[in-house]
């Protein structure tokens, strides 16, 4: 595998950042970006949902609560 800059390793991921990425609660947007999305398509509800680069997936999960099919792909040993 190559990586392009840094590898996305723990300290990435769970480190100390300003966005945060410890997990799904200390995050708030996740539900507004599905909002966003579920807006533009409608309704995520009974469709099949490609998300690329998605971490630990929290956006897929609230895409999934939402009657979402969802696959993620993610790059990153780490998540």
């Amino acid at each position: 595998m190559s990586f392009v800059g840094e590898p996305f390793d723990a300290s990435y991921f769970a480190g100390i950042r300003p966005e945060g990425y410890t997990d799904y609660a200390s995050i708030p947007w996740w539900s507004g970006i599905a909002d966003n999305i579920e807006f533009e398509l409608e309704t995520v509800a009974g469709k099949d949902v490609l998300e690329a680069g998605g971490a630990f997936g929290f956006l897929a999960e609230e895409l999934r609560l939402r009657g979402a099919t969802v696959t993620l792909v993610e790059f990153s040993a780490y998540a």
